[in-house]
Formats: C-alpha cells, structure tokens, sequence
C-alpha cells in the first residue's frame, strides 16, 4: 500500500475522530438535503464589513472532510453551505483533492448587533 492509500485509509479512522481533531457539523449540498459529517475546521481571521445599514461580521477559514460518499461528501460545490456550531457558513471557493480529504475554504457572516461587543460571539 503506498503512502496515499494509507492516509486516505486513516482519514476516517484517525483524522476526522470527534475525540481527536474532528468535530460533527451539518452540510447541506446546493442539490438540497442535510448530511450530518465530521469535519476538521480552522479559522483564520474576523473582520467586521460595514455599509450604509448595518454592520456584519465575518470569518474566514477551512475545512477538510472525507471525500468518501459515506463518511464525506463525495463532489462538493461552492455553492453548498454547512453549519457549524449553528452558525451557517458558505463554502466559497472549489475544494481541493488532499490524500482522501477535501480541502475548502468556508465564510461565516453574522450580522453584528448595535450596540453590541465583538466579544458576544466565542470564535471571534
């Protein structure tokens, strides 16, 4: 077996454990329903956007999940979005083929509360 075969192997069964760097999250594929899948998710950085009415803030990140139709999802899309600790998030760019998993970049935006501190949500 070479080293790509193992490592697609062990994506489920190490990798995407919820007891090790895993965490379950909602997809929702742009062809419609809800797949419950563990997934591992890294932000990168907050900003806030403003316009003439109100006020958003929005995170960056990644997230890899199983490329296997089981475990994973076999061919996302941009256009597909996932919740993650109830926060929707879409996926915005085209996901990445890495040793059994893909890789896709993923945008949070949740409208900022006047008045409110920037401390209200834990991940920012």
């Amino acid at each position: 077996m070479t080293l790509a075969e193992n490592m697609a192997v062990d994506v489920d069964a190490v990798l995407l454990r919820t007891e090790e760097h895993g965490e379950t999250v909602v997809y929702r594929p742009s062809s419609g329903g809800t797949k419950d899948i563990t997934a591992i998710v890294q932000w990168a950085f907050a900003e806030e956007q403003n316009n003439d009415r109100s006020s958003d803030d929005v995170r960056t990140g990644q997230m890899w999940i199983s490329q296997d139709a089981t475990n994973g999802i076999e061919t996302p899309t941009r256009d597909d979005e996932v919740t993650i600790d109830g926060d929707l998030c879409s996926v915005v760019g085209d996901s990445i083929s890495e040793s059994g998993m893909w890789r896709m970049s993923i945008r949070r935006t949740v409208p900022f509360e006047v008045g409110a501190s920037r401390l209200r949500h834990p991940r920012l």
